[in-house]
């Protein structure tokens, strides 16, 4: 039973998950494409929406949390990172990199209020990159 629970589970997160990245890579791999985020369904089943829901994240602050999230998990962005940068060294997510790609970017990002920061879930550093 917990078994069948688990699956239903990995099944129901991880496809929503997956679009979620492939719309970020499709950003990345398409640095010109600045057509609007078509609107996101909230889905309370899925955690990140929850995630979202609960600390107040902004579209674009949901994107970066998934760039983020990416960079961390898919190894295919580190080489779209460095490609975007045009640097083989920097093949790590920005500010001014998630500034430049994601739709709709806003500045408040940097606001120690910014629910990104206020609440820990990325970190901003001279010296490393922007980290979940």
């Amino acid at each position: 039973m917990q078994t069948a629970f688990n699956s239903a589970w990995l099944l129901q997160n991880t496809n929503p998950l997956r679009q979620d990245l492939e719309r970020i890579r499709h950003y990345l791999e398409n640095p010109a494409d600045v057509s609007p985020r078509q609107p996101h369904a909230f889905s309370p089943s899925y955690p990140l929406d929850r995630l979202c829901q609960r600390f107040g994240l902004s579209a674009f602050e949901r994107d970066v949390l998934l760039l983020c999230l990416g960079y961390e998990i898919e190894p295919a962005f580190a080489r779209l990172f460095a490609q975007g940068h045009q640097d083989a060294q920097k093949d790590y997510p920005t500010l001014a990199f998630c500034l430049a790609v994601l739709p709709e970017p806003s500045w408040s990002i940097l606001s120690p209020q910014s629910p990104l920061h206020a609440w820990q879930l990325i970190e901003l550093s001279a010296s490393y990159p922007v980290s979940t």
